[in-house]
């Protein structure tokens, strides 16, 4: 739960810094480039952090011929008392989430094109246009 309000805190930071999260795509063709934009840098970001952590906190040999080391690495008998096979765990958790976040952010401004094409600004047509986004990619 606490990587989740972490994450949470990390989108609104981000959004306070960018001003485009927040925006809304009716602001404008730099509102959803901004967005697409920060999207693909977070998950830039976060794939160079699982790439950085590539290899800490996995299990030992010794752990895998336990039978309880198939659990998480941290649950495992010689990592139970290093806090940061934890932390990393946790701050993964949270820039998935922020990752995550940008991506509805996007498929929000998608879905709002895809309503002004087919609506001409005009509210049911921008609902039916976020409708069939939703359905198209089965969310």
């Amino acid at each position: 739960a606490s990587g989740w309000a972490t994450g949470c805190a990390w989108v609104d930071a981000v959004g306070a810094l960018s001003h485009s999260f927040a925006a809304l795509p009716s602001k404008g063709a730099w509102v959803i480039l901004g967005d697409a934009g920060l999207t693909l840098l977070l998950h830039a970001l976060a794939v160079g952090w699982l790439v950085a952590q590539r290899g800490r906190g996995e299990a030992t040999e010794a752990d895998e011929a336990e039978p309880e080391a198939r659990s998480a690495a941290y649950n495992a008998p010689s990592r139970r008392v290093e806090r940061w096979v934890v932390e990393q765990d946790f701050l993964t958790g949270a820039a998935a989430f922020c990752v995550g976040w940008g991506y509805i952010v996007c498929f929000r401004d998608c879905s709002f094109l895809l309503g002004l094409v087919f609506g001409h600004e005009s509210e049911a047509w921008s609902r039916a246009g976020e409708v069939l986004f939703a359905l198209a990619l089965g969310t």
